[in-house]
């Protein structure tokens, strides 16, 4: 919260717009984007989105399809750049999503009419020209260490955008060929415009020296739901 200048509220008392930080804008998005994932080695497991350079660290929300899982893998950066978001599903098997990336990039000041909200060094931090990074509701599940359970996610709003943070992985050896092994991650899946499954899936599976089970599962999940 900000010592001085603007500080706008919402009717939770959270605040929405201050003088201090810089808000989260929308920078790119995409639709009916083309995922697909053969299961096997190099980036054959794993799908690119890419997005104009920035160096200013996004945020990617992700509306998935209804036929499978889809689980964000990290983002594409080098030397502070970030250029794009991979994707995975399970192999053999593709799926179409949707994606909104938000930057807290500086906002746009050359407009004819708006707000346009500075910070104490005079840096642009909200622009009301700007589409901002809105959350509708948090929500959290877990699962058991990789298994076929799954979760489902009822919204109160209709067609949002999802994050998943933190998202699990695993590697589970498997007995032939010997030392080949199954990577899990866990995904999401579009049941109706309201609803999300959440799952374990099979991303890859290798050869490779693995120990029998390692990975990391965590305590709970947090699906952030969101959009524009």
């Amino acid at each position: 919260m900000s010592d001085y200048g603007l500080n706008v509220i919402n009717d939770n008392s959270d605040t929405q717009i201050d003088s201090t930080y810089k808000n989260f804008a929308l920078y790119a998005w995409g639709t009916n984007l083309y995922i697909e994932s053969s299961g096997g080695g190099g980036d054959s497991y794993r799908t690119l989105v890419p997005f104009a350079a920035t160096t200013a660290q996004p945020i990617v929300m992700v509306r998935p399809g209804t036929n499978t899982y889809v689980s964000l893998m990290n983002l594409k950066e080098s030397n502070g750049s970030y250029s794009g978001v991979w994707f995975t599903a399970p192999g053999p098997i593709s799926t179409y999503i949707d994606v909104l990336i938000f930057t807290a990039h500086e906002p746009i000041t050359n407009i004819d009419y708006g707000m346009v909200v500075y910070d104490g060094a005079g840096q642009p931090v909200y622009g009301s020209n700007d589409t901002s990074f809105k959350i509708y509701e948090v929500q959290t599940f877990n699962l058991p260490t990789p298994s076929t359970s799954t979760g489902t996610i009822v919204s109160t709003n209709t067609d949002p955008f999802y994050i998943m943070s933190p998202v699990g992985y695993y590697y589970v050896q498997i007995g032939a060929p010997v030392n080949s092994s199954k990577w899990f991650r866990v995904g999401m899946k579009k049941v109706n415009s309201t609803t999300v499954e959440t799952k374990w899936f099979v991303y890859q599976a290798l050869g490779g020296n693995t120990s029998a089970e390692e990975g990391y599962n965590p305590s709970f999940f947090n699906l952030v739901i969101g959009g524009t």
